[in-house]
């Protein structure tokens, strides 16, 4: 349950506050009322902070918020550098041996609290393998897995051998010799099972690595094998309420990118 503190002296009753809510329980101010939630609408609050957010009066705050971070008033990025920067974005398969201090990993993590979740359920948690010998470990489990499948009838079964070749012969083309392994899990609903919050912050944090210098690679085979392979569930030992949502492999890349590919055209239909 979450209220609304206003500063009388600063509200201009624009009402701004109750257009933006998302869930349409503030009510607008009239004569001499403030905004305000009902008490017997305060339980629906997502505690988004829209209505905080978009007071430019400064005059709102959330009753569990103590120190709203304003927006500098001259905050503005170039249209063309996100996108340059979105599209400079690779898969990183090639990782030095270094390993990424916490202090970047901290402000990372910190920075994508902020991703959209469902109702703001901010339920994506998260399982960090600073260990290298762990990540080997983790690609040694799914090399285990593709040797199981090997020569059945599983959709993967011809796929895998020449990864299975590739391990032996020493060329790790399951974690890429990456020094850290960052799992994203979400609850495990009694319903469905819905990884989309957990996909949406990890794609925060792979958007937002490189800006520290860090590359990523969404780990696409240690996903397959977690999903079968009750061994690796079992190292990784996530709690049975909890859902894997998806593995990205992280450190400082060895190569820097100097151009950016094609892509197929853009396919889009308008109505």
């Amino acid at each position: 349950m979450a209220k609304i503190k206003i500063n009388e002296d600063k509200c201009t009753r624009c009402n701004v506050c109750a257009s933006v809510c998302c869930m349409g329980i503030i009510e607008i101010a009239i004569d001499n009322q403030l905004p305000q939630i009902p008490r017997e609408k305060q339980i629906y609050c997502l505690r988004c902070g829209h209505c905080e957010a978009y007071c430019k009066a400064g005059a709102l705050m959330m009753d569990y918020n103590v120190n709203p971070e304003p927006v500098p008033s001259n905050f503005n990025i170039k249209a063309d550098d996100v996108s340059m920067y979105f599209k400079n974005r690779r898969s990183v398969r090639h990782y030095q041996e270094k390993s990424v201090n916490n202090e970047s990993l901290n402000k990372i993590l910190d920075t994508i609290r902020y991703a959209a979740s469902g109702s703001n359920s901010q339920s994506t948690g998260y399982l960090i393998y600073q260990n290298r010998e762990d990540v080997k470990r983790i690609s040694a489990l799914t090399i285990d897995w593709m040797e199981s499948i090997l020569n059945t009838d599983h959709p993967m079964a011809k796929y895998v051998g020449n990864i299975v070749e590739l391990w032996k012969s020493g060329i790790d083309f399951i974690s890429h010799n990456a020094p850290h392994l960052l799992i994203a899990h979400v609850p495990l609903s009694p319903w469905v099972e819905d990884i989309t919050d957990g996909i949406i912050a990890l794609t925060h944090f792979d958007l937002l690595a490189p800006a520290y210098g860090l590359g990523t690679c969404w780990a696409g085979f240690i996903k397959m094998a977690y999903s079968e392979y009750k061994p690796l569930q079992q190292f990784i030992g996530l709690n049975s309420d909890r859902l894997l949502a998806y593995p990205m492999l992280f450190g400082y890349p060895v190569y820097k990118p100097f151009y950016i590919p094609e892509r197929n055209p853009l396919q889009v239909e308008w109505r």
